[in-house]
């Protein structure tokens, strides 16, 4: 995983108010980070919300239901108000534009 993704990632989730205490916050970061490195790549990223809690269960040894009530419960404390998928999708499109950003910004000073 590309260092400037997890930065970006990690700074994106400090700046929106997620606790990093927070059961969900390492799940949402997971997901993001795979979303972003995805993108960045070119690669179309389908997401299916059962798929994907599945597959971070998996990795963190615990089961789907969590994931999912984790990122909720995060979400909801952040305050973002619409559902997990639609924030996840923002998430990566803000993420990604930001580092497209910087890119720019480095490739013309």
């Amino acid at each position: 995983m590309n260092a400037q993704v997890q930065q970006a990632v990690r700074t994106y989730l400090r700046t929106n108010g997620f606790p990093p205490h927070f059961v969900g916050t390492p799940y949402i970061r997971q997901i993001l980070e795979q979303s972003v490195t995805a993108a960045l790549e070119g690669r179309v990223w389908r997401w299916r919300a059962m798929d994907l809690y599945h597959a971070i269960a998996a990795r963190n040894e615990t089961t789907p239901p969590r994931v999912e009530r984790g990122i909720r419960h995060a979400r909801e404390k952040a305050g973002i108000t619409f559902p997990n998928m639609r924030f996840l999708a923002d998430a990566s499109d803000q993420i990604v534009g930001a580092l497209a950003d910087a890119t720019d910004k480095a490739a013309t000073s």
